[in-house]
């Protein structure tokens, strides 16, 4: 991305040129707005940028003074110069140290500064390869097709969407907000990787490479947090991983665009969708991958229990928006005593994910890896045939000695976690779900229904049918 920096004392004028360039359109970051002439030298010191547009008349250091230095360490930047003065020998002097254009303000039109910004990314474009009139040309045709008519012939390889969003609005000035887009955008790597759009104070990327070799749900966090700890400005970035085609694209602009200026509903600044815009949550997804590992330890009404239970009634996808969220959330706020408001989703999702973690986190430090291992292995393979030997293999121990240490890491045979397991995902099942009870039995690794049927009522003191007449949330 082009970065720019605008030296003018006079506000007016500074508004002026803010205002009527098309920043985003033409991939350029305004990094920075002086108001004298000290000013100016100390932020392009600080930002380097790549076009200057600088007023000759200011206070402190004035135009000429600050052109000199700049020259004197880079011979390559764009000046644009905007001023009153007219005098042969100075303006002379201005154009020997080099200068892409000099406006006059008392003449100057909005699309004369426009098109000396143009001008200068252009002339940048040939020195270093960057984007040129073709490449924005073509960014011009996908916010015609995602934010258009949608009519474009030609189809564009998308691997992924990336969308990005700076706020409280109010706190932000336009020239801390680019410069803020700008260092997140350089953090995200690679600039040819690709097309950036802006859109109602959010940014769109639109990934032409597969985005994972550029973009990791992690390396978006650190960014999250970057921001969030260092500048304490809030950050919310949608993303979604896939080839996807002109439709698809066009929805998803729009979904976006939308999920983009939803309150945030966690702590958790990063929002994650599938390709047809379903909504994920990594936090919640670790979250019931580790209790499925942890609950066949505990007792039935251990902590982790009760929170398992909030957690599956959770109001799930953004799909419909925060209100339709809210209205699904309504019953278990009042449940929990919490506000049915934002804040109260927010606190509600918060609490759980925090007591979850604590308490996962202390029923597993006790167990080494290798048995974790094999307890992860077992929750994704309930409907095989499990033996010893298999573990034995994954862990790398002995049978005999992998029995005798998942005994005393786990506080019971890996057989009776096994059989635990699957009695606790066939409960799950029979309260979410209305598949037959057979069917139920063979998923879970209970190849016969009779036996299945046994070992359950033992568990839970009643039959299969019997726990979902009482406790099936599909039962009318």
């Amino acid at each position: 991305m082009i970065t720019a920096l605008i030296a003018e004392d006079e506000l007016l004028v500074k508004i002026g040129i803010s205002s009527c360039v098309p920043w985003a359109e033409l991939n350029v970051a305004v990094v920075g707005e002086a108001s004298d002439g000290t000013e100016a030298w100390e932020l392009f010191q600080r930002f380097h940028p790549d076009i200057i547009i600088l007023d000759l008349l200011m206070p402190g250091l004035n135009g000429i003074e600050v052109l000199q230095r700049i020259r004197a360490v880079d011979r390559h930047c764009a000046v644009i110069v905007v001023t009153n003065v007219d005098e042969e020998g100075i303006l002379e002097e201005i154009e020997q140290l080099g200068v892409t254009q000099i406006l006059p303000k008392i003449s100057m039109k909005r699309d004369d500064i426009s098109a000396a910004v143009r001008k200068a990314c252009e002339a940048l474009a040939i020195q270093t390869g960057g984007p040129s009139v073709q490449a924005m040309d073509e960014k011009r045709a996908w916010e015609e097709l995602l934010f258009g008519s949608g009519d474009v012939s030609t189809p564009f390889d998308v691997q992924g969407m990336t969308g990005i969003r700076l706020f409280p609005e109010d706190y932000l000035t336009p020239a801390l907000k680019r410069s803020l887009s700008t260092l997140v955008l350089q953090r995200l790597g690679d600039t040819d990787s690709y097309v950036l759009l802006s859109r109602d104070g959010g940014l769109l990327l639109l990934w032409k490479d597969m985005p994972e070799e550029h973009i990791s749900t992690g390396k978006v966090m650190d960014i999250a947090h970057y921001v969030q700890d260092t500048l304490h400005i809030n950050l919310g970035i949608v993303t979604a991983f896939g080839t996807m085609d002109n439709a698809q694209l066009s929805a998803m602009a729009g979904r976006f665009t939308a999920l983009l200026h939803e309150p945030r509903l966690f702590d958790w600044p990063v929002l994650l969708l599938d390709t047809n815009g379903a909504y994920r949550n990594e936090r919640l997804d670790e979250l019931r991958g580790a209790l499925a590992i942890c609950l066949p330890m505990c007792a039935e009404k251990d902590e982790l229990s009760t929170l398992k239970y909030r957690l599956d009634r959770y109001p799930g996808p953004l799909d419909e928006g925060f209100d339709r969220v809210l209205e699904n959330a309504a019953d278990l706020l009042t449940a929990l005593e919490l506000s049915t408001s934002q804040s109260g989703l927010w606190e509600m999702t918060r609490n759980i994910c925090v007591r979850m973690e604590d308490r996962v986190n202390r029923v597993l430090s006790r167990v080494r890896p290798e048995i974790r291992k094999a307890m992860t292995y077992i929750q994704t393979h309930l409907s095989e045939n499990l033996s010893r030997e298999q573990f034995s293999s994954l862990t790398n121990y002995g049978s005999t000695y992998f029995s005798r240490l998942f005994k005393a890491e786990v506080g019971m045979s890996y057989t009776d976690y096994v059989l635990r397991a699957r009695l606790l995902s066939a409960r799950d099942l029979l309260r979410s779900t209305d598949i037959p009870i057979s069917e139920i039995a063979r998923a879970c690794g209970f190849h016969d229904a009779s036996y299945f049927i046994g070992r359950f009522r033992e568990f839970q003191g009643m039959t299969p049918r019997e726990w979902r007449e009482n406790y099936g949330e599909t039962t009318a």
